[in-house]
């Protein structure tokens, strides 16, 4: 990852407040707002099935889904059934995922469109300037000199660039998510640190609120 961009990283939260080079956003989102069990987090879904072997075409929400390779135990959802994944290896437009106990076409074809989710507990360690989407969503955001400037309401995860959707004085505004203009995330005091931008966030003064 180059070092002047940040990204979600996939899967615990970090316990000192980081300043910020990079960020290795998450394998989180829910961009179709599937309601997903508490405690659980979802990883990816089932887009087809694949020969006649009960291989399916999984796409994962992350920047590196060789973590769930074989022996990680998934929950189907919203089947509710739990598989553990025998093998895996990358294919154009996702990865190429069989389970154990599934062993031929008709009862891959029953998983497409399944949500494969993994236990919250189940997140590997964040490495450092990485930070799950999910503990953003909410915090304040303030300029460098501490004034405030909205909310964070929202994740977007981009193959080039992730974004921070921003609720500013009554309307949303995406900001990259790269160090030059997100220099500092302070989960302590669950703060982000956002550079202005010329047109797209502008500074209230103290005399305005």
């Amino acid at each position: 990852v180059v070092a002047s961009l940040r990204r979600f990283a996939p899967w615990l939260r970090p316990q000192l407040t980081k300043k910020a080079s990079k960020l290795a956003l998450s394998s989180w989102t829910n961009p179709d707002n599937i309601a997903i069990p508490e405690s659980y987090l979802r990883i990816g879904h089932v887009t087809r099935a694949h020969g006649i072997r009960g291989s399916v075409v999984v796409k994962f929400y992350s920047d590196s889904p060789e973590q769930f390779g074989p022996g990680l135990s998934v929950r189907m959802h919203p089947s509710e059934t739990s598989l553990v994944v025998a093998t895996m290896q990358s294919v154009r437009g996702g990865s190429l995922v069989s389970f154990e106990d599934i062993a031929g076409r008709n009862e891959a074809e029953a998983l497409r469109g399944q949500q494969l989710l993994i236990k919250m507990i189940d997140r590997r360690p964040l490495d450092d300037y990485e930070f799950w989407p999910s503990d953003l969503v909410g915090m304040n955001v303030e300029d460098p000199d501490g004034l405030a400037l909205g909310t964070v309401v929202d994740v977007h995860l981009g193959e080039a660039q992730d974004r921070l959707e921003i609720e500013h004085q009554g309307e949303r505004v995406l900001v990259p998510f790269v160090a030059e203009l997100v220099p500092e995330v302070r989960l302590v005091d669950q703060t982000v640190v956002v550079r202005p931008l010329p047109g797209l966030l502008v500074q209230s003064s103290p005399e305005e609120g």
